[in-house]
C-alpha cells in the first residue's frame, strides 16, 4: 500500500503487508521544497508495468518519475513552480 501524505510529510510512504509501520520511499520528512528529493503538496502516485513510480504535486505544478528503486525524482511533465497548460 502506498500513501502521499500531502499536508504533513511531503512524502510518499509505503505500508508493507502485516505492518503497522510505514517506511518513506520518496520525499525529505517535513521538508517541503523543489529539489529532486523533496515534494511541495505531493496528491497523487501511480506506478507502470516496470515499478517506476510517478508522484503529482499540487504546489510545484510537476510529475516526478522515481525509476524503480531510486529516492531521486526526474522531472517527467510540468515546469517546476510554473502553473500553465502546456
Amino acid at each position: 500500500l502506498y500513501i502521499v501524505d500531502e499536508d504533513n510529510k511531503n512524502v510518499v510512504f509505503k505500508l508493507l503487508k502485516n505492518s503497522v509501520f510505514p517506511t518513506i520511499v520518496a520525499g525529505t520528512a517535513s521538508s517541503p521544497g523543489t529539489s529532486n528529493t523533496q515534494f511541495n503538496s505531493p496528491n497523487d502516485v501511480l506506478f507502470d508495468k516496470n515499478g517506476n513510480m510517478y508522484v503529482s504535486e499540487y504546489s510545484n505544478q510537476r510529475v516526478q518519475k522515481f525509476i524503480n528503486g531510486s529516492t531521486n525524482g526526474i522531472t517527467f511533465a510540468g515546469v517546476t513552480g510554473s502553473p500553465g497548460s502546456g
